[in-house]
């Protein structure tokens, strides 16, 4: 079997092309039906690892986040976190509410100067700290932990 196309016996062998010689001899194959077999097998090649590339993507998509609460270290779904209060009193209101010594509150507060976007889990509120606010639920503004 000569192969003029350039491409070697491994690449059919490894697409799983079979050729038999009886058919050859019957029916001579021309240069360009060997390439452009070959450019499908490639075009099919590139759909597949595409089509594959768009899976990994909408599987990141659908990945749900977890993020880790400031005050007990556990980790939730987003939908179980609440961002740490930013306005100054309050957050001093909720520092207290959840340290109960100098020491751990001086800890707490070093700790959300440093973190970007801290978050507290909700297990650290009440049921009545939560409002249903059309499709959602929601933490009250006066609410703390």
């Amino acid at each position: 079997l000569s192969l003029t196309s350039g491409m070697s016996s491994e690449f059919y062998a490894a697409h799983e092309i079979k050729f038999e010689e009886e058919e050859l001899e019957d029916e001579p194959i021309q240069e360009s039906a060997l390439i452009s077999q070959e450019e499908s097998i490639l075009n099919a090649s590139i759909l597949d690892k595409a089509n594959d590339f768009n899976d990994d993507i909408n599987d990141v998509n659908k990945k749900v986040y977890r993020l880790t609460c400031v005050v007990c270290n556990r980790l939730c779904d987003r939908s179980e976190m609440r961002h740490f209060a930013k306005d100054p009193n309050k957050r001093t209101a909720w520092i207290n509410s959840v340290r109960s010594t100098t020491e751990e509150r001086r800890w707490l507060m070093e700790l959300l100067s440093v973190v970007k976007n801290p978050f507290l889990c909700v297990s650290h509120f009440s049921p009545s700290d939560f409002s249903q606010c059309a499709k959602r639920i929601v933490l009250r503004s006066d609410a703390v932990p």
